[in-house]
C-alpha cells in the first residue's frame, strides 16, 4: 500500500521528492511526466510562495544543456576545452540564471493581458517547468527547433491550467511575446543585410569612377 500511495506521489512532481527518491531520478522523473502528461503534472503543481524548487530544476536543466552543447561543438570541431570556451560557458549559465525572472516578468504581463488568474510565481514555475524541453536543443541542426516547438506547447498547457485560461489565450499569452522577438529578429537582420548591401553598392561605384577617372586622367 505504501508503495502504490509512493507511485501516485511521484507521479506528481517527482522534483520535490529528491531527498526521498534520489536527485537523478527526481530529474529524470520530473522531465518524462513533463515530456509525456504535462497537463497532469500542472494541475497537481503546488505552487507556494518560494521559486526555490521551480528554479533549481531550471538551473539543472539548463547547466545539462549548455555544457553537452559547448561539449558536442569542442568534439565536431576536434577542439579542446581552453579558457574561453570555460568562461563561454559560465557567462552562459549567469544568463540564463537571470534572464528567466526578466523573462517571466514579461511573459506574467502578458497572462494578464489575457486575464489569466494567479501571480508571478506560477509563471515563473510554469516558465521554469517548462525548460525541460531545452534538453533537445543538444540535437544538431535540428534541436532548436524541437526544443522551441516544445518548450512552446509545455508552456501553453502550463498557462491554461495554472492560470485558468482558455487554451486559445493561453496560446496567445504563451506565443505573443517570443512572436515579437523573432519579428524584430528578422527585421534587424534584413536592415543589416540591405545595409551591407548597399555598402557594397557604395564600394563598387565608387571604384568604378576610381577607374574612370584614372583613364580620364591618362588620356
Amino acid at each position: 500500500m505504501d508503495d502504490i500511495n509512493s507511485e501516485k506521489q511521484i507521479s506528481k512532481n517527482p522534483w520535490e521528492l529528491r531527498k526521498e527518491i534520489g536527485f537523478l531520478k527526481a530529474l529524470i522523473e520530473t522531465i518524462k511526466i513533463l515530456l509525456t502528461k504535462p497537463q497532469d503534472f500542472f494541475q497537481a503543481l503546488n505552487v507556494t510562495s518560494s521559486i526555490k524548487e521551480p528554479y533549481l530544476f531550471y538551473l539543472t536543466v539548463m547547466f545539462f544543456v549548455t555544457v553537452t552543447s559547448f561539449g558536442i561543438n569542442k568534439l565536431s570541431s576536434q577542439k579542446n576545452f581552453d579558457e574561453a570556451g570555460i568562461a563561454g560557458i559560465i557567462i552562459m549559465i549567469l544568463w540564463w540564471a537571470a534572464g528567466i525572472f526578466l523573462y517571466a516578468a514579461i511573459m506574467n504581463s502578458f497572462v494578464r493581458l489575457f486575464k489569466g488568474q494567479g501571480d508571478f510565481n506560477e509563471t515563473f514555475y510554469v516558465l521554469a517547468y517548462g525548460s525541460t524541453a531545452a534538453i533537445f536543443s543538444i540535437i544538431p541542426q535540428i534541436g532548436g527547433w524541437i526544443s522551441m516547438l516544445g518548450q512552446a506547447i509545455i508552456v501553453i498547457i502550463g498557462f491554461k491550467y495554472r492560470h485558468k485560461m482558455t487554451l486559445v489565450k493561453a496560446s496567445l499569452a504563451a506565443l505573443l511575446f517570443p512572436a515579437i522577438l523573432a519579428s524584430l529578429s528578422l527585421f534587424i537582420t534584413f536592415q543589416t543585410h540591405e545595409q551591407e548591401k548597399l555598402q557594397e553598392e557604395v564600394r563598387s561605384f565608387s571604384e568604378y569612377l576610381h577607374k574612370a577617372t584614372e583613364k580620364l586622367e591618362q588620356k
